[in-house]
């Protein structure tokens, strides 16, 4: 009984000391102790990790996720795939804010100013474009983007 104890306490700090250094989902969690421990201890760890408030609420972790990933001029689509990736919920996205986002981008490539008024040649406008859609964007936006002034 002492062993089981003794795991069991192993197995919160375990869990404690990767929720100190990041917050995680409750799948990211279950994901990374059962490389370390069994599946029922897991379950009592993760019970004890909600009722202490360690664990944020899906929807809060999301929201927090996905305003990172923006900061870091994320698509939509790559935000979406890692939340399900994580276990979350989808989050709302604004198409403003994705054009503003590939906006961003395609300044600090092409080191275009805000006062330039460029006509980009086809071979721009192609690199713009592969450059965009390999980080995720919709082809829509993508076009929008290009085919506006700067």
């Amino acid at each position: 009984m002492e062993d089981a104890k003794k795991r069991y306490l192993k197995a919160l700090n375990k869990a404690a000391d990767l929720l100190a250094r990041r917050n995680h989902s409750e799948k990211e969690l279950r994901d990374k102790l059962i490389k370390f421990f069994e599946e029922d201890l897991i379950d009592q760890v993760v019970a004890e990790a909600v009722e202490r408030r360690w664990l944020l609420p899906p929807e809060e972790l999301a929201e927090s996720a996905a305003r990172s990933w923006s900061r870091s001029l994320k698509s939509a689509r790559y935000i979406q795939e890692q939340l399900k990736k994580r276990g979350l919920p989808h989050v709302e996205w604004h198409e403003e804010e994705e054009l503003e986002k590939m906006r961003a981008l395609l300044k600090k490539k092409f080191r275009f100013d805000e006062d330039d008024l460029l006509q980009l040649d086809y071979e721009t406008r192609t690199k713009a474009y592969r450059f965009l859609k390999y980080r995720g964007f919709t082809d829509g936006l993508i076009r929008k983007v290009i085919h506006e002034q700067f």
